[in-house]
């Protein structure tokens, strides 16, 4: 829906970037890893967005070793990757639709959410379903978690459905029930990391387990 109103993949997934995290800056090449995104089309929509004035430039170090502004960029003499590498972006908030843009987006991601969430529970028996990664705003691990029987192939398909709505890739991790129940018994360090973490439970029907 985003993307069909603004006409950039990833121009949405920056927005999706800046509004996570509305208080923090982001390196252009840090962008680039956290949307998945070359690094010709992050510059280009962070041009974009700043010429809109939905973020603002600043660069580190310049001259009095203190951050400044765009506006005082010209005086550099540096290039390329060196000058990309003390280059930040924030969001700025007294953008006049600062406050739209953000509930479009969040809004946004909650419907995809919610939609990935109700398809996969009808791929069969889930006892546990948890968003964590992207969708918790967590770049590493899966982005999913499903304890159950279910259709695999059905469940690529369905994921793949929404790797194209949202532009990019949905990572995944199933497990049956006695899978699960061996890892636990054997305080395995990647589930364990996944249920200790930041997530949305949509699913837990496993009795033993407190979320």
């Amino acid at each position: 829906m985003l993307e069909q109103l603004f006409g950039s993949r990833t121009r949405i997934k920056l927005l999706k970037i800046f509004f996570g995290e509305p208080e923090k800056s982001f390196f252009i090449r840090e962008l680039c890893r956290k949307s998945g995104e070359r690094l010709n089309s992050v510059r280009r929509e962070l041009a974009n967005l700043e010429k809109m004035g939905v973020v603002r430039l600043h660069v580190k170090g310049e001259e009095s070793g203190d951050d400044v502004s765009a506006s005082n960029t010209k005086k550099t003499k540096r290039k390329g990757k060196d000058l990309d590498s003390r280059k930040y972006f924030v969001i700025d908030h007294n953008f006049a639709l600062f406050g739209e843009l953000k509930h479009l987006v969040l809004k946004s991601q909650l419907a995809i959410k919610k939609d990935l969430a109700e398809e996969i529970q009808k791929l069969g028996t889930i006892k546990l379903l948890l968003l964590t990664g992207f969708f918790v705003g967590e770049m590493s691990g899966p982005d999913l978690l499903v304890i159950g029987s279910l259709n695999r192939d059905r469940l690529k398909r369905t994921v793949g459905k929404f790797e194209k709505m949202i532009g990019q890739e949905i990572k995944y991790t199933i497990l049956s029930l006695n899978d699960y129940q061996v890892r636990q018994s054997i305080t395995d360090k990647f589930l364990y990391n996944i249920l200790s973490g930041k997530k949305i439970v949509v699913v837990n029907k496993l009795k033993e387990l407190s979320l």
